[in-house]
């Protein structure tokens, strides 16, 4: 049965709780009705606590969180959303039994574990969280903020080119500035223009041969500063062999993956780019 026009506007209205100002009456009127199910009720209750994130009011948020999973002990969603709320409190612990909830409720929600594996690295247990980002990336290998995570515990963890690379990727997806931020604190430069070699790269099959030049020039200029660039080495290997060069190709190719064996997986998945066949 279709809902009335209003109500159905309310309920969306509801949703929208990145717009916590429209999101929070909305979900109040429909919640002090009395006409829904427990499980609709939850999920009410939910998306107002988001909304009350929106807003860094984290009290009212982890109030409404309580009674979501108060009306349904089995909502996922809403111990992850709690999770998140204690992570803005420093309430890490308690943070990592909602995510732990979570997980166990939906062992597939990849953000659940990226959760739990920063506030592992928060709390001071880098070694237990990187179980957990590397489970979240297998899940969703685009989860910008899983690779930051996994960049910050390889950080912890003393593996420094490890932490480089996921931070490069994490600027790839999510050019912000704190994905420059962190290169900065490694002393790594900001590759923007080896970035932008890649994304031209991605797109050359519909470029002539000047865009190409112009890709391998930003690798290049990458492989100047630190000539073990794995990235940079496998993206010039790639044009190279679209260029003609076979053995300069291969060559780049090699040395990449000598570098770092992961990398054409890497490519393939964050830069959807197939390796060649060598």
């Amino acid at each position: 049965m279709a809902l009335p026009g209003a109500w159905a506007d309310a309920w969306e209205d509801c949703g929208k709780y990145l717009f916590p100002d429209r999101s929070i009456p909305a979900c109040t009127e429909i919640i002090t009705k009395g006409h829904e199910t427990r499980r609709s009720l939850a999920i009410l209750y939910d998306n107002r606590g988001n909304a009350y994130e929106q807003k860094n009011d984290h009290d009212k948020a982890i109030a409404d969180y309580n009674k979501a999973i108060e009306l349904d002990p089995k909502y996922a969603k809403a111990y992850n959303d709690r999770g998140n709320a204690y992570v803005q409190k420093g309430g890490h612990d308690k943070a990592i039994a909602d995510y732990s909830k979570a997980i166990e409720l939906n062992p597939k929600d990849d953000d659940a574990y990226t959760g739990r594996a920063w506030s592992y690295f928060k709390a001071g247990k880098a070694a237990q969280g990187l179980p957990d980002a590397e489970r979240s990336l297998e899940l969703y290998p685009h989860n910008a903020h899983a690779l930051d995570t996994r960049g910050h515990i390889f950080e912890a963890l003393g593996r420094r080119e490890e932490a480089i690379a996921d931070y490069r990727k994490t600027l790839v997806l999510d050019p912000g500035e704190e994905g420059k931020e962190d290169l900065k604190r490694l002393g790594a430069p900001i590759t923007d223009f080896a970035n932008q070699g890649m994304s031209i790269l991605k797109a050359s099959d519909n470029l002539g041969g000047l865009f190409l030049s112009n890709a391998q020039a930003a690798f290049e200029a990458r492989l100047k500063v630190d000539a073990k660039d794995a990235d940079c080495l496998y993206g010039r290997g790639l044009i190279k062999l679209k260029k003609g060069d076979t053995d300069g190709g291969n060559a780049d190719i090699t040395a990449a993956k000598a570098i770092d064996p992961r990398v054409a997986e890497l490519w393939t998945s964050y830069y959807g780019i197939k390796s060649p066949r060598l």
